[in-house]
């Protein structure tokens, strides 16, 4: 089974859409990534997997929002 970065580089190809690979160090903050993509930090976005009604759901917002995690049980 191809990994879920071939999976996705597979769809973007099928798609026609351009795109950049870049290797690098791992990161492990929203500003370390923006540092190694040489963009600012609102530039980027972040996913994140958490849980409602004990399900998991992926949440994607912008790179430089923090989630508030008392809102978002409600």
């Amino acid at each position: 089974m191809d990994s879920v970065f071939e999976r996705i580089k597979a769809l973007l190809d099928a798609g026609g859409i351009a795109y950049q690979v870049m290797d690098h160090e791992p990161v492990y903050t929203s500003q370390q990534a923006a540092e190694v993509r040489g963009t600012t930090v609102e530039q980027g976005a972040k996913a994140m997997v958490m849980k409602a009604d004990r399900r998991p759901v992926l949440v994607v917002l912008a790179s430089h929002l923090r989630v508030d995690t008392r809102r978002f049980k409600q």
